[in-house]
């Protein structure tokens, strides 16, 4: 690895330090870097629009020798950033109204309107349908499964009592995709921004105004970064929907994205694991959480 370091980025590493199965820390005599194996190559275009509007929230790529910012090494992709050095901050709700403020301004300053084709909405709409669908045969199967039991543990029981609320938070997905399309049934626009995709406590560094872990970065509507907030993150006891409004101070969603969105966040996500009742368990009170939070977003963003 060191010769390939010096190689494409001419640099002379003293030590490579692993941190992970996909990230080591370089360190040189006057600075370290971050070494990172991602699943992907990058074109630039969103380091390129970043840097055009002065956009420097981001840890972004180091470019090598032979300007591209994600090169192949022993058949892996590899992205090489600045090593931020980590920062104790337990604070996390303001870690994340940090970065949603920031992700804000990152829409609202990167937004664009494009053209998209005739079919695209009724295909995103088939696409919600389908996740409703798949929603709705999950739930159903593991109540038949659990009513057959004579003996139920925590998680079943658990599951029994919020199974009414699952199944409303699928038909207000409904109502809001049947909004959706009486939207967008003439619309041939979308607006897009850079999103991030990528949110953990981890990756915000707030003394160093500092986001990192972008390899997710792309251009695509804001409704995909809201979403995925909400799918790969559990909040506890953060009250998500009140520092939403750090984005929404910001960035203000459209009706038909506000619709778009709730379409897909109403949907129940719930992983059953076989012989893991705690996994389970905790499975659901997120799935609970989730919904609890949707619908304080709802009555948040329609205020």
């Amino acid at each position: 690895m060191r010769d390939t370091l010096k190689q494409l980025y001419n640099i002379e590493p003293l030590a490579l330090i692993k941190c992970s199965d996909k990230v080591y820390q370089i360190k040189c005599e006057n600075e370290s870097y971050c070494l990172k194996y991602i699943n992907h190559h990058d074109d630039g275009k969103v380091c390129e629009k970043l840097k055009a509007l002065h956009i420097d929230y981001f840890a972004m790529p180091i470019q090598t020798q032979q300007r591209t910012i994600t090169p192949t090494f022993k058949n892996k992709v590899i992205r090489l950033t600045p090593w931020i050095q980590e920062e104790y901050l337990e604070a996390k709700d303001i870690k994340l109204k940090y970065y949603l403020s920031r992700i804000g301004e990152v829409h609202q300053k990167t937004v664009f309107t494009s053209n998209v084709s005739i079919s695209f909405y009724k295909e995103t709409a088939a696409h919600i349908e389908e996740l409703q669908t798949q929603a709705l045969h999950i739930l159903d199967k593991m109540m038949e499964d659990i009513e057959r039991l004579d003996y139920k543990s925590p998680s079943q029981w658990y599951y029994t009592l919020n199974y009414t609320k699952f199944i409303k938070s699928l038909d207000q997905s409904k109502e809001h995709l049947n909004k959706f399309k009486e939207l967008t049934k003439d619309k041939s626009t979308i607006r897009q921004v850079i999103t991030h995709q990528n949110f953990d406590y981890s990756h915000v560094f707030i003394a160093k105004d500092k986001i990192i872990s972008n390899e997710k970065m792309q251009i695509c509507s804001p409704v995909y970064e809201i979403q995925s907030l909400f799918e790969h993150s559990y909040f506890g006891s953060i009250d998500l929907s009140g520092c939403l409004t750090e984005y929404f101070d910001k960035f203000t969603l459209e009706d038909y994205e506000i619709e778009w969105l709730l379409a897909l966040l109403y949907v129940p996500i719930i992983k059953f694991y076989l012989g893991n009742d705690f996994k389970n368990l905790t499975n659901i009170m997120q799935s609970v959480f989730m919904v609890k939070s949707v619908e304080e977003l709802e009555s948040e963003i329609k205020k």
